[in-house]
């Protein structure tokens, strides 16, 4: 009588043998597929009304589950396969047969993507139709991307992948070509303003030419926003832009564009500093009164396109820089920034 009674305990229904006792499921981010697996057996479970869509005329068991949509459209259901036989999946937009079938998919199917409203509650039938073989055990996780944000500032750099510039004016268009990394459903903006962060004018499109700027340090930002961007009005600081709409973002970098002076440029470092190109033009020698520190060094040509970089480390007096191929018979601007924050060192050499 033990064992009778034993063995009617085991053979009770599972929880959420039907739609009203649904199983939550959380949705995960991708990467925590299948490590979030939620175990499931239907091999005691019943089966009340409305055939699987994908599946019809049988005999079921099926078992239930619940998620919320949430920020998604899309979502993604897997199926890790225990003891069981025979296996059908369908999503319904509501409980039992008021919903209306989303996906459905039967044996041998494991993976299905779906295609949801954000916010809406669904419902999951796991069955397996006894007219082809088994129910049995099985896991089931569902996961989804996160959406793309509304708004971000990323990073901005140059086309040529620079996040400095120089150029001088000479009557000569210097077309500079602007470049962000945002991944950002809003608009996206540049402003052009000066080394206090106080705007000189939002730049329009992606392409703007320096050679109109006067001479000085020029900050360039980016702005992702919704709606209309307001603040961003010459003379006022970057603090004052913003949106009317949900969001703004700037970007976390700026591009720095030195518009120098073609000829006599001047030059200003911690120690007495000379630069000049060897004769036969394939190398940078510095020259210092004292140690020269770590620093990097770049070289550009009158244009602001950059020539050649290095990272100088240590305390020597002297360096010879050795260049990637012989520099043309012109003047270029070395720069050198000193990595402990010091006065930067400009020069021309010829």
């Amino acid at each position: 009588m033990a064992m009778f009674a034993t063995l009617l305990a085991t053979a009770q229904p599972p929880a959420n043998d039907d739609c009203q006792n649904a199983t939550v499921l959380p949705v995960n981010a991708l990467i925590d597929c299948p490590s979030n697996t939620v175990s499931g057996d239907n091999s005691m479970a019943t089966f009340a009304v409305g055939e699987p869509y994908c599946d019809p005329g049988g005999t079921y068991q099926d078992v239930w589950y619940t998620f919320n949509s949430g920020i998604h459209d899309t979502v993604e259901i897997d199926l890790q396969i225990g003891t069981i036989q025979d296996w059908g999946l369908e999503v319904l937009d509501a409980c039992d047969t008021a919903g209306t079938t989303v996906a459905c998919g039967i044996y041998p199917q494991l993976h299905y993507v779906v295609q949801v409203i954000p916010g809406r509650q669904y419902w999951v039938r796991l069955f397996t139709n006894l007219d082809f073989d088994l129910p049995g055990t099985f896991g089931i996780c569902i996961s989804a991307s996160d959406p793309p944000p509304l708004c971000e500032g990323s990073t901005v750099k140059t086309d040529q992948d620079e996040d400095f510039v120089i150029t001088c004016p000479d009557g000569s268009p210097d077309l500079i070509t602007l470049v962000n990394y945002s991944t950002g459903l809003s608009p996206y903006i540049y402003v052009l303003m000066d080394q206090d962060d106080v705007t000189v004018w939002p730049i329009t499109g992606d392409t703007f030419d320096a050679d109109t700027l006067a001479p000085g340090v020029y900050h360039i930002h980016g702005v992702s926003f919704d709606g209309l961007l307001i603040g961003a009005v010459p003379g006022r600081p970057i603090t004052d832009i913003g949106s009317d709409g949900q969001c703004y973002d700037l970007s976390d970098n700026y591009v720095e564009l030195d518009v120098e002076i073609c000829t006599g440029i001047s030059s200003s470092a911690p120690v007495a500093l000379s630069a000049m190109l060897t004769s036969e033009r394939t190398a940078l020698l510095l020259r210092g009164a004292g140690p020269i520190g770590d620093a990097r060094v770049d070289l550009f040509d009158l244009q602001g396109r950059i020539v050649a970089s290095w990272q100088v480390r240590g305390s020597a007096t002297e360096r010879s820089l050795p260049l990637p191929s012989a520099c043309a018979d012109a003047p270029y601007v070395v720069r050198m920034t000193l990595l402990d924050g010091g006065t930067p060192f400009r020069a021309t050499v010829r």
